[in-house]
Protein backbone atom coordinates (compact mmCIF):
# COMPACT_ATOMS: atom_id res chain seq x y z
CA UNK A 1 0.00 0.00 0.00
CA UNK A 2 1.25 3.70 -0.68
CA UNK A 3 3.37 5.24 2.29
CA UNK A 4 3.36 2.02 4.10
CA UNK A 5 6.52 -0.67 4.31
CA UNK A 6 5.39 -4.53 5.07
CA UNK A 7 7.77 -6.92 5.79
CA UNK A 8 6.57 -10.64 5.05
CA UNK A 9 7.92 -13.83 6.30
CA UNK A 10 7.45 -17.92 5.08
CA UNK A 11 5.01 -19.80 7.36
CA UNK A 12 6.65 -20.96 10.99
CA UNK A 13 9.38 -17.98 9.61
CA UNK A 14 10.51 -14.89 12.02
CA UNK A 15 11.11 -11.57 10.74
CA UNK A 16 14.82 -10.32 11.93
CA UNK A 17 16.16 -6.70 12.66
CA UNK A 18 20.08 -6.65 12.87
CA UNK A 19 22.76 -4.02 13.83
CA UNK A 20 26.05 -4.11 13.39
CA UNK A 21 25.54 -8.07 11.78
CA UNK A 22 23.76 -8.40 15.40
CA UNK A 23 20.09 -9.63 15.97
CA UNK A 24 18.77 -6.87 18.31
CA UNK A 25 15.13 -7.84 17.61
CA UNK A 26 12.73 -10.45 16.25
CA UNK A 27 8.90 -11.01 15.85
CA UNK A 28 8.23 -14.88 15.92
CA UNK A 29 5.37 -16.41 13.82
CA UNK A 30 3.09 -16.48 16.71
CA UNK A 31 3.57 -12.29 16.72
CA UNK A 32 5.69 -12.19 19.61
CA UNK A 33 8.50 -9.36 19.69
CA UNK A 34 12.01 -10.35 21.11
CA UNK A 35 14.19 -7.62 21.98
CA UNK A 36 17.70 -9.15 22.37
CA UNK A 37 15.34 -12.39 22.86
CA UNK A 38 15.63 -15.21 20.28
CA UNK A 39 12.75 -16.98 21.50
CA UNK A 40 10.21 -14.30 22.75
CA UNK A 41 7.05 -16.07 24.61
CA UNK A 42 5.00 -13.35 25.28
CA UNK A 43 3.97 -10.44 23.48
CA UNK A 44 6.86 -8.46 24.33
CA UNK A 45 9.84 -10.59 25.64
CA UNK A 46 12.89 -8.34 26.45
CA UNK A 47 16.12 -10.07 27.15
CA UNK A 48 17.70 -7.13 29.17
CA UNK A 49 16.67 -4.02 31.06
CA UNK A 50 13.47 -1.80 30.48
CA UNK A 51 13.62 2.08 30.98
CA UNK A 52 10.62 3.92 30.60
CA UNK A 53 10.52 7.72 30.85
CA UNK A 54 6.95 8.44 30.90
CA UNK A 55 4.65 5.87 31.68
CA UNK A 56 3.66 1.91 31.39
CA UNK A 57 0.03 1.54 30.77
CA UNK A 58 -2.05 -1.78 31.85
CA UNK A 59 -5.27 -2.83 30.19
CA UNK A 60 -7.90 0.05 30.31
CA UNK A 61 -10.81 -2.05 28.84
CA UNK A 62 -13.88 -2.93 31.33
CA UNK A 63 -14.64 -2.13 34.70
CA UNK A 64 -12.56 -4.43 36.55
CA UNK A 65 -8.79 -4.69 35.71
CA UNK A 66 -5.18 -4.51 36.36
CA UNK A 67 -1.60 -4.41 35.50
CA UNK A 68 0.78 -6.92 36.89
CA UNK A 69 4.54 -6.94 37.50
CA UNK A 70 6.16 -9.94 38.41
CA UNK A 71 10.05 -10.45 39.62
CA UNK A 72 10.41 -13.47 37.43
CA UNK A 73 8.47 -16.17 35.12
CA UNK A 74 8.52 -18.73 37.75
CA UNK A 75 5.08 -19.46 39.91
CA UNK A 76 6.96 -18.32 43.29
CA UNK A 77 8.06 -15.15 42.24
CA UNK A 78 6.49 -11.88 44.01
CA UNK A 79 4.37 -9.50 42.22
CA UNK A 80 2.45 -5.78 41.84
CA UNK A 81 -0.87 -5.68 40.89
CA UNK A 82 -2.30 -2.83 40.40
CA UNK A 83 -6.30 -2.80 39.91
CA UNK A 84 -8.38 -0.22 38.49
CA UNK A 85 -11.83 0.21 37.62
CA UNK A 86 -15.41 0.80 39.74
CA UNK A 87 -15.16 -2.70 41.16
CA UNK A 88 -10.93 -2.20 42.69
CA UNK A 89 -8.67 0.67 43.10
CA UNK A 90 -6.10 -0.98 45.20
CA UNK A 91 -2.62 -1.80 44.49
CA UNK A 92 -1.38 -5.60 45.86
CA UNK A 93 2.18 -6.35 46.80
CA UNK A 94 2.03 -10.12 46.77
CA UNK A 95 4.84 -12.45 48.09
CA UNK A 96 4.78 -16.24 47.98
CA UNK A 97 5.11 -18.38 52.02
CA UNK A 98 8.44 -17.18 53.89
CA UNK A 99 8.60 -13.86 51.48
CA UNK A 100 8.93 -10.08 53.00
CA UNK A 101 8.12 -6.81 51.45
CA UNK A 102 10.42 -4.21 52.11
CA UNK A 103 10.40 -0.82 52.21
CA UNK A 104 13.49 1.52 51.87
CA UNK A 105 14.73 4.95 52.25
CA UNK A 106 18.27 6.39 51.73
CA UNK A 107 19.11 2.56 51.56
CA UNK A 108 17.81 1.43 54.88
CA UNK A 109 15.23 -0.68 56.13
CA UNK A 110 12.22 1.21 57.34
CA UNK A 111 10.08 -1.37 57.48
CA UNK A 112 9.17 -4.81 56.58
CA UNK A 113 5.92 -7.19 56.40
CA UNK A 114 6.65 -11.30 56.63
CA UNK A 115 4.52 -13.84 57.43
CA UNK A 116 3.40 -13.23 60.77
CA UNK A 117 4.99 -9.57 62.17
CA UNK A 118 5.31 -6.28 60.71
CA UNK A 119 8.79 -4.88 61.73
CA UNK A 120 8.89 -0.65 61.58
CA UNK A 121 12.59 -0.23 62.24
CA UNK A 122 15.93 -2.21 61.85
CA UNK A 123 15.42 -5.77 61.25
CA UNK A 124 16.37 -7.45 64.81
CA UNK A 125 12.93 -9.42 66.04
CA UNK A 126 13.41 -11.23 68.77
CA UNK A 127 10.70 -13.17 69.14
CA UNK A 128 7.88 -13.66 66.97
CA UNK A 129 5.65 -10.34 67.64
CA UNK A 130 2.26 -8.70 65.46
CA UNK A 131 3.92 -5.52 65.18
CA UNK A 132 7.79 -4.51 66.48
CA UNK A 133 8.75 -1.21 66.20
CA UNK A 134 12.36 -0.82 66.71
CA UNK A 135 12.61 2.89 67.78
CA UNK A 136 10.43 5.88 69.14
CA UNK A 137 6.58 5.59 68.66
CA UNK A 138 4.84 8.93 69.00
CA UNK A 139 0.97 8.67 69.37
CA UNK A 140 -1.57 11.00 70.38
CA UNK A 141 -3.07 8.03 72.53
CA UNK A 142 -2.87 4.62 72.36
CA UNK A 143 -5.49 2.29 73.37
CA UNK A 144 -5.03 -1.19 75.14
CA UNK A 145 -7.44 -4.08 75.63
CA UNK A 146 -6.08 -5.93 78.76
CA UNK A 147 -6.94 -9.77 79.90
CA UNK A 148 -7.84 -9.32 83.06
CA UNK A 149 -8.01 -6.17 85.78
CA UNK A 150 -6.64 -5.60 89.30
CA UNK A 151 -10.29 -4.84 90.63
CA UNK A 152 -10.05 -7.84 92.40
CA UNK A 153 -8.08 -6.45 95.20
CA UNK A 154 -10.76 -5.13 96.87
CA UNK A 155 -12.96 -8.19 97.33
CA UNK A 156 -13.39 -8.59 101.27
CA UNK A 157 -11.39 -11.99 101.13
CA UNK A 158 -8.32 -10.90 99.12
CA UNK A 159 -5.44 -11.87 101.39
CA UNK A 160 -3.22 -8.01 101.73
CA UNK A 161 0.36 -8.61 102.62
CA UNK A 162 1.37 -7.22 106.04
CA UNK A 163 3.18 -3.96 105.91
CA UNK A 164 5.79 -5.77 108.10
CA UNK A 165 5.65 -8.56 105.24
CA UNK A 166 6.42 -5.79 102.67
CA UNK A 167 8.68 -4.72 104.46
CA UNK A 168 11.16 -6.94 104.91
CA UNK A 169 10.78 -8.15 100.96
CA UNK A 170 11.72 -4.92 99.80
CA UNK A 171 14.45 -4.77 102.22
CA UNK A 172 15.79 -8.09 100.59
CA UNK A 173 14.66 -7.84 96.64
CA UNK A 174 14.89 -4.13 96.28
CA UNK A 175 11.63 -3.93 94.33
CA UNK A 176 7.99 -4.70 94.75
CA UNK A 177 6.23 -8.07 95.02
CA UNK A 178 5.00 -8.96 91.49
CA UNK A 179 7.07 -6.34 90.03
CA UNK A 180 10.11 -7.05 87.80
CA UNK A 181 13.35 -5.88 88.85
CA UNK A 182 15.32 -3.08 86.67
CA UNK A 183 17.75 -6.22 85.19
CA UNK A 184 14.44 -8.04 83.83
CA UNK A 185 12.67 -4.91 82.51
CA UNK A 186 16.22 -3.69 80.68
CA UNK A 187 16.72 -7.53 78.89
CA UNK A 188 12.87 -8.46 78.38
CA UNK A 189 11.30 -4.90 77.97
CA UNK A 190 7.84 -4.79 79.55
CA UNK A 191 4.09 -5.58 78.40
CA UNK A 192 2.13 -2.64 78.79
CA UNK A 193 -1.16 -3.62 79.86
CA UNK A 194 0.13 -6.52 82.46
CA UNK A 195 2.37 -3.52 83.55
CA UNK A 196 -0.52 -1.21 83.66
CA UNK A 197 -3.09 -4.01 85.69
CA UNK A 198 0.24 -4.75 88.00
CA UNK A 199 0.93 -1.07 89.09
CA UNK A 200 -3.15 -0.50 89.39
CA UNK A 201 -2.77 -3.84 91.76
CA UNK A 202 0.23 -1.88 94.01
CA UNK A 203 -2.34 1.34 94.16
CA UNK A 204 -5.00 -0.15 95.17
CA UNK A 205 -3.37 -2.38 97.95
CA UNK A 206 -1.65 1.00 98.69
CA UNK A 207 -5.19 2.49 99.28
CA UNK A 208 -6.07 -0.58 101.46
CA UNK A 209 -2.98 0.33 103.92
CA UNK A 210 -3.98 4.06 104.15
CA UNK A 211 -7.66 3.10 104.85
CA UNK A 212 -6.16 0.53 107.71
CA UNK A 213 -3.48 2.81 109.25
CA UNK A 214 -6.70 5.71 109.06
CA UNK A 215 -8.42 3.30 111.30
CA UNK A 216 -5.76 2.87 113.67
CA UNK A 217 -5.19 6.50 113.37
CA UNK A 218 -8.56 6.94 114.49
CA UNK A 219 -8.48 4.18 117.40
CA UNK A 220 -5.28 5.83 119.04
CA UNK A 221 -7.25 9.22 119.13
CA UNK A 222 -9.58 7.84 120.32
CA UNK A 223 -7.68 6.08 122.77
CA UNK A 224 -5.25 9.13 124.06
CA UNK A 225 -8.82 11.02 124.52
CA UNK A 226 -9.90 8.90 126.83
CA UNK A 227 -7.07 8.73 128.66
CA UNK A 228 -6.93 12.82 128.73
CA UNK A 229 -10.23 12.13 130.47
CA UNK A 230 -9.22 9.95 132.63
Amino acid sequence: RPGNLNLYATQNGFIDFCTNNNRRMRIGPDGNVGINNDIPEHKLDIGGSLRVTDAIYGNTSGSFSKLIIYGSNNEYSPKIEIYKGVNGRSIKLVTREGGSIQFFTNSIQRLQIRDDEIIIGKPEPQYSVDVKVNGHVLAREVEVTPGSWSDYVFNKNYNLTGLYDLENFIAQNGHLPEIPNEEQVMEKGIKIAEMQSLLLKKIEELTLYVIELKKENVEMKVEIEKLKED
